[in-house]
């Protein structure tokens, strides 16, 4: 089966924000939450996460912070039953 992620539109913004916002020459990313793959391998993306502040961020280098991105998870479900279902970098 092949898989599709589809990114609500507020969630490309998110990113592009989050992006935006760590300019300083060092690699950031989060992780995504969302639902899926359904029956037709479609992994529906709806919110993104930040880094947190506990990530490693270098040029060359990123790794969020595990604490920080399990916390939003645990939101995220509470709130919508969203699942985490990626990252983005």
């Amino acid at each position: 089966m092949t898989y599709t992620a589809r990114l609500e539109a507020a969630v490309e913004e998110r990113i592009r924000e989050l992006a935006r916002a760590a300019s300083d020459g060092r690699e950031t990313g989060g992780i995504l939450l969302g639902r899926g793959p359904d029956e037709h391998g479609v992994i529906v993306v709806e919110e993104a996460g930040d880094a947190g502040d506990h990530a490693e961020r270098r040029p060359d280098y990123f790794l969020r912070d595990r604490a920080h991105a399990e916390r939003l998870a645990e939101i995220a479900w509470e709130r919508s039953r969203a699942v985490w279902v990626g990252e983005w970098h």
